[in-house]
């Protein structure tokens, strides 16, 4: 083996140390002066990469560090800026931030004809705009609108990057495909199979989104993928590596914790922690039983068959070394230790981890001997450090920034090792290493760094629905290294469940009653119906009957609203805007709630309530997002947009105009109730318990 006559000494050196002095941190200090430097050194190096791929590689997605040009890799879309926003304002640039952040509103275009992955689309672009719009306010030159943190510009691009990797969600199975198209969503001779990471590695970013935007949709998209993973596992308790999406078949049944499949456990447990989910971490549990039972030697992982736990790669993957962060972030500190101590060999052996490395010979495995400076070790170091303060650790990083900066750096940017053997480097320098490698650097060094807030310090933030504490840690990283604020997940919860209230109280105290004295009848016998011993065909036609009742419902409002003195103008006005009211996905996530509610109660809280729409429709996803409602209920059939048959309906139904004629809704400014006040002059049609499917769009049940 042929090493640098430099490299082996000094990570000799640095490794040797660490094990003879790790856990004596009095005589294996690491000075603050000592942090200072490195951390300018980090600070340095980041710069250099960053205004490297902006001088040569923009608006590339990477750049080519040794030609100091730029490719698209992942989607075309600016990449390795998206990756950066957060972490500069890490660095605490929050100039750039703006000036940034701005660029990447400013010339993203979605409408584009090209495939891309669905996994790295979600942590690095949706992920990557998540944490910049919620770090937006340590930066004084961002402007906020009066939503923020549950809207912004920020947001509103994540989401629509989102939209347009719903369609592929639509498998037998619930677990997405690997691709699709982000102008025509899914091909349809799209390979069904994908790996297991890039079907449980979303519900940080959306559900993220379902918490911001209060669309439950992609937090229910992303756990059913999940729930459809966990049903799949062996009766080892293991998953395999590659799985067909329509089937549920593993096609490649290895199973380990490296390539294919760690960022599904990482999510497992950051999931859990984010969004307070017990089921998520009860299901790491279980893995990580079997897989210390089957899967680890030692402090090894092995690569094994799903069923007969046989071994079928003796390898360790650099891949793998964020298994010691994970368990830190979990309180399992000594066993994450000793792991990372085993990894720290391969340091010893080589100076940088390759990306195979064969554990019963001690040496890298040909034709996988590269290191893209990857973050796995440095995002293990870091969690370890916060944990332990213990010193030797820095030590370690130390030595991993001094050899990346003496043995990659390039003009432009710093290249990848191509053989970690013979030092050779290759043209690439991949947009996690400015997202994850430079960013976990810097904030092992930087231990007053906001992001390391231990709840000593927080931001209050005034909303129309109370108070909110953000920025008081708790900061949870996705897989590309982009935190989130569990606070401000939190707060948009917080308004969504408001909203909810302020519909219910709305609901039980509006006039409805020169409206339902003349459908007071009809309203009995609905009742009467919409019981679960209906026939599906029965609840079909009671369906369509609600959709076309409800239809011309709003059709009214929407006159009302525009034009009060002019019914013919206003029949114009309802004809020209009910397809824009009609093909949106709403807001509202509750179980007594169908798609025809949601409609309903949108066009009501926009148009009636003084208050501006909660959010944006989404247009080119009520498809799949419908689909989605009707699994949820029953599997009912899907939502029209279009009339029923007329001729299918009773005549009262035909004749429902003049019924609705009679109606007159009052606008009012929404004062909360008082709850000791009596209900004199509002009464409801139906008791507590919440009827089948939707009779709640004319406000005749309980929101609960």
């Amino acid at each position: 083996m042929c090493y640098s006559t430099w490299i082996l000494p000094k990570i000799l050196i640095i490794i040797c140390v660490f094990f003879a002095y790790h856990g004596n941190s009095t005589n294996f200090d690491f000075s603050e002066k000592k942090k200072e430097l490195y951390r300018e050194k980090v600070k340095s190096m980041f710069y250099h990469a960053y205004n490297g791929y902006l001088n040569y590689a923009y608006p590339k997605d990477e750049l080519r560090p040794l030609s100091c040009t730029g490719q698209d890799t992942w989607g075309s879309y600016s990449l390795t800026l998206i990756d950066s926003l957060d972490t500069l304002l890490i660095l605490g640039n929050q100039t750039e931030f703006v000036r940034a952040s701005q660029i990447v509103l400013n010339n993203m275009d979605l409408d584009r004809n090209i495939n891309i992955s669905v996994f790295e689309t979600n942590i690095r672009v949706i992920g990557g705009l998540l944490s910049a719009h919620m770090l937006s306010s340590h930066s004084p030159d961002v402007i906020l609108n009066d939503g923020w943190p549950c809207s912004g510009p920020l947001l509103e691009l994540a989401e629509r990057f989102a939209q347009r990797l719903l369609p592929a969600f639509r498998s037998n199975t619930g677990m997405p495909y690997g691709t699709v198209n982000l102008k025509y969503g899914l091909n349809n001779f799209e390979n069904t199979v994908t790996c297991v990471a890039g079907i449980g590695t979303f519900i940080l970013e959306f559900g993220a989104l379902s918490r911001l935007t209060g669309i439950p949709h992609y937090e229910r998209i992303a756990l059913k993928a999940l729930d459809s993973l966990w049903k799949s596992r062996s009766e080892l308790g293991l998953v395999g590596n590659h799985i067909d999406v329509q089937t549920g078949v593993f096609t490649a049944t290895d199973s380990g914790i490296g390539a294919g499949v760690d960022s599904y456990f990482e999510y497992l447990v950051k999931g859990s922690l984010l969004f307070q989910r017990q089921n998520l971490i009860k299901q790491f549990y279980e893995f990580e039983e079997a897989i210390n039972l089957h899967i680890r030697k030692g402090d090894w992982f092995m690569w094994v068959d799903k069923d007969k736990a046989t071994v079928s790669l003796p390898i360790f993957q650099s891949l793998e070394a964020f298994w010691p962060g994970l368990l830190t972030l979990i309180g399992k500190v000594e066993d994450a230790a000793r792991i990372l101590s085993s990894y720290l060999q391969v340091l010893r052996h080589l100076g940088l981890p390759p990306e195979f490395y064969n554990i019963p010979n001690r040496e890298p495995v040909q034709k996988r001997l590269g290191y893209p400076l990857r973050p796995e070790i440095l995002e293990s170091l870091m969690y370890l450090y916060k944990a332990t303060e213990d010193p030797a650790y820095l030590h370690v990083a130390a030595g991993i920034v001094d050899t990346i900066e003496q043995f990659t750096k390039t003009k432009c940017g710093y290249a990848s090792v191509r053989d970690v053997q013979k030092w050779t480097l290759e043209d690439r320098m991949e947009s996690f290493f400015l997202s994850e490698t430079i960013k976990y650097l810097y904030l092992i060094f930087d231990e007053k760094n906001f992001i390391h807030n231990d709840g000593t310090s927080a931001k209050l933030l005034e909303t129309t629905d109370g108070h909110c504490i953000i920025e008081a840690g708790g900061w949870i990283f996705n897989t590309e290294a982009h935190p989130l604020d569990s606070g401000i997940i939190h707060c948009c919860s917080k308004k969504r469940h408001n909203d909810f209230v302020l519909l219910r109280d709305f609901e039980q105290n509006i006039d409805f009653l020169s409206f339902t004295d003349n459908l007071n009848e009809m309203m009995h016998d609905f009742k009467q119906s919409y019981n679960e011993s209906l026939a599906r065909q029965e609840k079909q036609q009671n369906f369509e009957e609600q959709t076309f009742i409800q239809q011309k419902f709003q059709q009214k409002l929407v006159m009302k609203e525009f034009h009060p003195d002019d019914k013919s103008e206003n029949l114009e006005n309802a004809q020209l805007n009910r397809i824009s009211i009609l093909d949106c996905c709403n807001i509202f996530d509750d179980p007594s709630l169908g798609q025809n509610s949601r409609l309903f109660w949108h066009l009501i809280y926009s148009n009636y309530f003084g208050v501006k729409q909660l959010c944006d429709p989404i247009f080119k996803c009520c498809s799949s997002l419908n689909k989605n409602d009707t699994e949820e209920f029953n599997e009912e059939k899907n939502y029209s947009n279009t009339f029923p048959d007329l001729s299918s309906l009773s005549s009262y139904y035909q004749n429902l105009d003049s019924v609705l004629d009679g109606f007159s809704l009052n606008k009012f400014k929404y004062l909360k109730p008082n709850p000791t006040d009596e209900q004199q002059n509002f009464s409801l049609l139906t008791d507590n318990n919440p009827l089948p499917f939707s009779l709640n769009f004319l406000g005749l049940g309980q929101i609960v």
